[in-house]
Order: C-alpha cells, then structure tokens, then sequence
C-alpha cells in the first residue's frame, strides 16, 4: 500500500472541493471490531477467503490524527455535512479522540454525523468525551 504524506493528501482535498464538493466523509480507521454478515467491507473476505488488503491496512503513518484534523480545517465553509463513516470510529482511544477532534473542528461551520455500531462507545466516551460528543455532533447513527 503506497504511503501519503500529509501534503499529498491536502492537494487531493483541494482539488476535489475546487469542483464545488457540498459534503465530505473523513474515514477516521478502517477496521471494525464485528464482522456483520450484511457489511458490504467484508464482503470480499467472504468471497475470497482472504483478508481484505483495502480495509485493514490504514497506519497511522498514512492517515493521522494530524492529517484527519487538516482535511477538516482544509473544509473550512465549503461543506454542510461531515460523516465519519465507514468501521468503528470508537475503536480505540487514539481513533475516539480523533472523531471528536475532527468533530470539534467541524462543527464550527458543519453539520457532523458519526457512524458507529456502539458496541465500544461505553468504553472509550467518559463523561468529558461524551460532552464532547454531544456538543459537537447532530446526528450520531447506529
């Protein structure tokens, strides 16, 4: 899988809000703790036999916290809806803090949903981060 540095990643953004994007989706990881028998992402898996190599190899060298919160900041007036979809975004703390930060700085001029199967939620939102979560996002779907 081909590394993409920061700037690399903020060029593509930018070109692609140049042609008037109105919505943006920032996949926080690409791992989920469940592996639904509906899920579209596994289904190559089921299929093959063998793992995804798409959906399982995000690093956190190739998308950080740092590069996920610049796209959000390189969004700025130019969207109305922010989705973290795609896997759990509560999987781990590191991953958690990242939705909220991303969440934080967008809710500044756009609507935010997070997509999540909850099943982690307890673990990793205490009760600063579910403040966080409820002052920042509109629509949280399970």
């Amino acid at each position: 899988m081909p590394n993409y540095d920061e700037a690399e990643v903020r060029e593509a953004s930018s070109k692609i809000l140049s042609r008037g994007m109105t919505a943006a989706s920032i996949i926080i990881n690409n791992r989920c703790n469940l592996t639904c028998k509906h899920c579209y992402i596994y289904e190559p898996e089921r299929q093959t036999g063998k793992p995804s190599e798409f959906f399982r190899q995000i690093s956190p060298k190739n998308f950080s916290r740092e590069t996920a919160l610049a796209i959000a900041k390189d969004l700025k007036g130019l969207v109305y809806l922010v989705t973290m979809p795609a896997m759990e975004p509560f999987l781990s703390r590191e991953s958690t803090d990242t939705a909220l930060v991303v969440a934080r700085e967008s809710s500044q001029r756009a609507s935010v949903s997070i997509i999540t199967n909850a099943t982690l939620a307890p673990t990793w939102l205490d009760e600063r981060r579910t403040r966080e979560l409820t002052d920042t996002v509109e629509f949280l779907s399970i």
